[in-house]
C-alpha cells in the first residue's frame, strides 16, 4: 500500500542468462526476474551425460549470501526425483531414501537416458548487491 516515491518500483529486469553445470553435457537454459535486490531463477538441463558429481555456477548476478536452491530430476519415464544441494548452493546431490546426499553420477538418481530426456531442474531466490 501507500502512495509515496518510496512505494514505485524502479528496479525491475526480466532476462535469460546460459547457467552451466559441471561433468554434463546436454542443453542448458536459463530464466530469471530480479525486483530490486532479488533475483528469482530457473535453470534447466536436457542432459546427454552425467559423469560424475555436478556443480551449478554462473548465476545470473553475484549472491550476497549462501542460499539452498530447489532441485528436481525428471527421467524420461516422467518419473520425479528431488534433489538439494550442498550450502554454497552450488553442488547438486540427488536425495537418498534416507534423506542423505549422493553425488550424481551416470546411474544416479537414475541411468540418464543419453537422449536429451531426462531433465536437471533448478530453482531458486537469493539476494544480490548488482
Amino acid at each position: 500500500g501507500g502512495t509515496g516515491a518510496a512505494n514505485k518500483l524502479d528496479d525491475y529486469e526480466e532476462g535469460t542468462w546460459t547457467p552451466s553445470f559441471s561433468n554434463t553435457t546436454g542443453t542448458v537454459t536459463g530464466s530469471y526476474i530480479k525486483i530490486g535486490s532479488n533475483v528469482f531463477y530457473a535453470a534447466y538441463l536436457s542432459v546427454t551425460s552425467v559423469t560424475s558429481a555436478v556443480t551449478l555456477t554462473g548465476l545470473p548476478f553475484s549472491a550476497d549470501y549462501q542460499h539452498l536452491p530447489n532441485v528436481l530430476f525428471l527421467d524420461s519415464g516422467s518419473n520425479y526425483y528431488s534433489g538439494l544441494t550442498s550450502s554454497s548452493g552450488s553442488a547438486i546431490f540427488a536425495t537418498s531414501a534416507n534423506g542423505g546426499a549422493l553425488s550424481l553420477a551416470s546411474n544416479i538418481p537414475f541411468t540418464w537416458s543419453n537422449s536429451g530426456a531426462d531433465t536437471i531442474q533448478v530453482t531458486g531466490t537469493y539476494r544480490t548487491n548488482s
